[in-house]
């Protein structure tokens, strides 16, 4: 009897169908968040599998199987988490929590598996939320899962009570179920509605209120066993066995201005210097930077503005505006081109240049994202003749100094890289490197470089394979085939080049990204991340060589022309997204506000300037000896009929909202609310015809009951009236429908009544 009642009331039958779709939803954006579409197609299939079997056929699997399937579940965490040693412990409880949930939907279900599907899927959401901050198609599928599961929430409440309602009676009435159906599913809407107004009006004030902080971190205790992820950093660690997981993350937006000239193309693609890296600390096995030079320069940003003086560049050589957008935080390095000359950012107060690696910093304090700032850098070659920076320590791996002049630290290459180096070099190997001429040192360099990007091979997995070589040595004599990511290339070449006696350094930053035709503007991802060598080579100066296979640098592909503006289009939405959501702080409120006023504010003197205007206009008109009395009277005559019109039409909307006829349909859907509102709007006059000068109608009474207790009163007339009622009954329920003989008949039978009641005296 319990499942004959919920069949016959059907908006209960939706809640399967969204309890399901909660479900994938919350599957997809966790699916989403980690990019795992083999996780995404396997619950997929495990939830079609389950509505077939489950909710059309009505079967269940065996409770050994559902078991089987959590210690399945259980066995897989245990080995992502200590076999495997996942990075992310949220990442393996998502796992696990996609597995628990389908298993439940092969249960058969109750009110409190109903209970645990949705605790789970609400879980997921979290958890996927954690990962996906800044991705736009996230936020989609969060605001349709907040409003169909704030529907699916009231519909389990609603489930729930009819249950227990049913079990409480035993042979419940079915009939007022199905009569009261309608009005129940249009009170749960209307529920629905106001609780979603009301959620997402309380969350707009919120959201006002209170911005983002520089809670960035916050989630930093959940990572396990040191994830790696690509991305920018100021110092790199040559660990013995690494994983790199790619980052589609948005690290920062580059737009490159000449004048007022976009030059930024996909074909042309930027290195991006964070910091330069030249302090190598065999240990730590660390690439770090030198301590603080001496001639670092703290410049004070005036109005927003600083420059700085760029030694051995022409002043006439042109120019290289860069508008950067950073979200990702670069633990203090201002990202930038080569030969910064100027610094323009209203959120920056001072920043740090330093001119032997012409690399900025800025105060960590200062970084709330988004950063924006604009760079002008010379595009020039920057030339310096200092030979003592040419040359180190023939063998030796340099850990150099700042100061020049000073005899750098040393430590010994392994002898099997020494011996590669100089089969690399062949004749140009150099007997005294003192004796190089810079042709010779450029030449030895580029051989290194294409030895590199021609024999190993780029991954993103790294293993040692002689644990007691340095990682570098390792890479460079025992893992051509194993290959590893950019840092491990940069370090080789930088391995190589100081075995000959030349001086190099390693750069960190981007390279390049996903140029956006529609926004002019380079899309820069984590992924984009790079690692590169700077070899000195007077008089040009250090000079940019990039080891890493070319392939693994990120070219732009050859995309259809529609799927390439689908992701621009999609990128530009996702850069609004970033810098109006994500990223609202104080500062976004403050402009948002002064906004807000000058809008209000013009608004306000429009309103006055034009109200002014039709003062001075009515004062012509009326009182203006210039125009005629025609015109006067046309304008009159105008305004009257503009007043006549708007009261008829406040009064009908008013009439059509008050009237009985609306609180009687109001549990009919608004299609028939709005055929039937016209039609019987006379039920209203009959009701106040009737009720003038006598009783009105009781709340309890029906409306034939009223007429049957004015028959005494109404004498001849109550047929009329009667037969007025019983039409609008067949009209209401359908008995019927209005004809243009009909509406003549209606007319005429209210006319009659009206007249013979106005000629008989009123009795209480």
């Amino acid at each position: 009897m319990i499942a004959v009642t919920l069949k016959q009331m059907e908006f209960l039958k939706r809640f399967r169908v969204l309890v399901y779709a909660l479900v994938l939803i919350a599957i997809t954006g966790f699916a989403l968040a980690e990019r795992n579409p083999g996780l995404w197609l396997f619950a997929m299939v495990g939830c079609g599998i389950s509505w077939w079997l489950v909710e059309k056929r009505g079967r269940q699997l065996p409770r050994a199987m559902i078991n089987l399937g959590v210690l399945v579940a259980s066995l897989l965490l245990f080995y992502e988490l200590v076999v495997a040693r996942q990075e992310n412990l949220l990442l393996s409880l998502g796992h696990f929590m996609v597995a628990i949930l389908i298993c439940k939907l092969f249960e058969p279900k109750g009110s409190r598996d109903y209970a645990q599907i949705l605790i789970l899927s609400l879980l997921i959401v979290v958890a996927s939320a954690i990962f996906s901050q800044q991705s736009i198609m996230f936020g989609l599928l969060l605001a349709a899962y907040l409003v169909m599961g704030l529907y699916g929430i009231l519909l389990f409440h609603l489930r729930h009570e009819t249950h227990a309602a049913v079990e409480r009676d035993a042979t419940p009435d079915v009939a007022p179920m199905q009569h009261e159906q309608v009005q129940i599913r249009q009170h749960v809407r209307r529920v629905s509605k106001v609780a979603l107004v009301s959620l997402f009006g309380v969350a707009a004030v919120v959201f006002l209120v209170f911005p983002r902080g520089r809670a960035n971190d916050l989630l930093v205790g959940w990572a396990m066993h040191g994830q790696q992820r690509t991305g920018f950093s100021d110092s790199v660690r040559l660990m013995d066995f690494t994983r790199l997981q790619q980052s589609d993350a948005v690290a920062m937006e580059v737009k490159l201005l000449q004048g007022e000239l976009n030059i930024g193309s996909e074909f042309y693609q930027p290195y991006f210097r964070g910091v330069v890296l030249d302090t190598y600390d065999p240990e730590r096995r660390r690439w770090q930077r030198s301590p603080q030079p001496t001639r670092a320069r703290v410049a004070e940003l005036i109005q927003g503005r600083a420059t700085f003086a760029v030694e051995n560049i022409s002043e006439t050589a042109p120019a290289i505006t860069q508008e950067y957008t950073l979200y990702s935080n670069t633990s203090g390095a201002l990202l930038s081109m080569n030969n910064p000359s100027a610094v323009e950012s209203p959120q920056l107060y001072k920043v740090t240049f330093y001119p032997e690696t012409q690399t900025l910093d800025y105060p960590t304090r200062s970084f709330a994202p988004p950063l924006r700032y604009r760079l002008q850098s010379t595009l020039a070659v920057r030339l310096d003749n200092d030979a003592t920076l040419m040359r180190v320590p023939a063998g030796m791996l340099k850990l150099p100094v700042f100061e020049r002049g000073e005899e750098p630290d040393a430590g010994p290459i392994a002898p099997e890289v020494v011996a590669l180096a100089q089969r690399v070099a062949g004749e140009l190997a150099p007997a005294d490197v003192t004796q190089m001429k810079p042709e010779d040192v450029r030449r030895l360099a580029e051989r290194f470089e294409q030895y590199l990007r021609s024999n190993y091979v780029y991954s993103l997995v790294s293993r040692p394979v002689d644990g007691s070589l340095d990682p570098t040595a390792d890479f460079l004599v025992n893992r051509q085939k194993i290959g590893g990511h950019c840092e491990y290339f940069a370090s080789a070449m930088i391995m190589l080049c100081q075995s000959m006696g030349m001086n190099a350094r390693m750069v960190t930053g981007f390279r390049g990204g996903d140029f956006n035709t529609l926004g002019g503007y380079y899309t820069v991802r984590e992924r984009h991340a790079h690692a590169w060598v700077e070899v000195f080579i007077p008089p040009r100066g250090w000079t940019l060589f990039d080891p890493t296979p070319a392939a693994t640098t990120e070219e732009p592909s050859s995309l259809a022309e529609w799927t390439r503006w689908i992701r621009e289009m999609t990128d530009v939405v996702q850069k609004n997204w970033l810098a109006g959501v994500v990223t609202f702080d104080n500062s976004s409120r403050q402009y948002l506000a002064e906004l807000f006023s000058g809008r209000m504010e013009a608004a306000g003197n429009w309103f006055s300037e034009t109200m002014a205007e039709a003062k001075d206009t009515v004062r012509e008109m009326f009182l203006g000896r210039t125009v005629s009395f025609w015109q006067r009277f046309g304008v009159t005559a105008a305004s009257g009929f503009t007043v006549v019109l708007a009261a008829w039409l406040l009064k009908r909307i008013y009439r059509r909202r008050h009237s009985r006829v609306s609180q009687i349909l109001r549990s009919l859907d608004r299609k028939a609310q709005r055929e039937l509102s016209e039609q019987l709007l006379f039920f209203d006059d009959v009701l106040a015809l009737l009720a003038r000068g006598r009783r009105k109608k009781a709340d309890h009474e029906t409306p034939l009951e009223y007429v049957e207790g004015l028959r005494p009163v109404l004498g001849t007339s109550a047929d009329d009236a009667r037969w007025l009622i019983q039409t609008f009954y067949d009209l209401r329920f359908g008995s019927t429908h209005i004809t243009p003989t009909l509406s003549k008949q209606i007319s005429s039978t209210f006319g009659r009544l009206k007249t013979a009641l106005s000629t008989r005296p009123a009795a209480a």
